[in-house]
């Protein structure tokens, strides 16, 4: 992050704190514990569906499994990542560890070693008509939602809400039209 105008130095301190933070060991180590849990879990459903012969789920859930894993990898690296700028920062990873095969493993494994820019706006189409029968679904189903444990119903509002759709849908645009596909 660059920051343009700081008359004080105050947002650019900030910025410098916020490093010293998020690169601390004991910060590292509690984000990478988080990944290797959550890859447990996934790995669990993986060999659960798997005995139940339901190789799709098994499959997904692997892919989940590799990806909470290498997560870890790119948290060792220091490298900052969202949702958008993971494969991204997964590459940088891998060449700062030499162990570039991960990366490839992981593509071919989720199958994205095949994503281009037209397969890429058909899945955002594909998931805009996905979201759009979700969000009505939910609305006809308003009493259930209320119901619901407070987890769920916040994170159905905050990705059911329309400016969730429209960020995640500029957000993608820019990616494709950056060529960083």
């Amino acid at each position: 992050m660059q920051i343009l105008y700081d008359r004080d130095w105050s947002l650019t301190n900030t910025k410098l704190l916020m490093t010293k933070i998020f690169s601390s060991p004991e910060r590292v180590e509690i984000r990478t514990k988080a990944h290797i849990v959550e890859s447990d879990v996934y790995l669990s459903r993986a060999t659960s569906a798997f005995s139940r012969e339901d190789f799709q789920s098994a499959h997904i859930s692997a892919i989940v499994t590799l990806e909470c894993i290498i997560k870890v990898l790119v948290e060792i690296a220091l490298e900052y990542f969202s949702n958008s700028q993971f494969i991204q920062k997964l590459d940088t990873s891998t060449k700062k560890f030499r162990k570039h095969k991960i990366l490839d493993e992981y593509l071919h494994m989720s199958l994205l070693e095949k994503a281009n820019d037209e397969t890429v706006e058909e899945k955002l189409k594909l998931f805009k008509t996905i979201w759009d029968e979700m969000n009505f679904t939910t609305n006809r189903h308003r009493d259930a939602l209320e119901a619901s444990h407070f987890k769920i119903k916040t994170e159905l509002k905050y990705y059911l809400n329309p400016a969730f759709l429209q960020g995640m849908i500029m957000r993608t645009k820019s990616i494709i039209n950056s060529g960083k596909m």
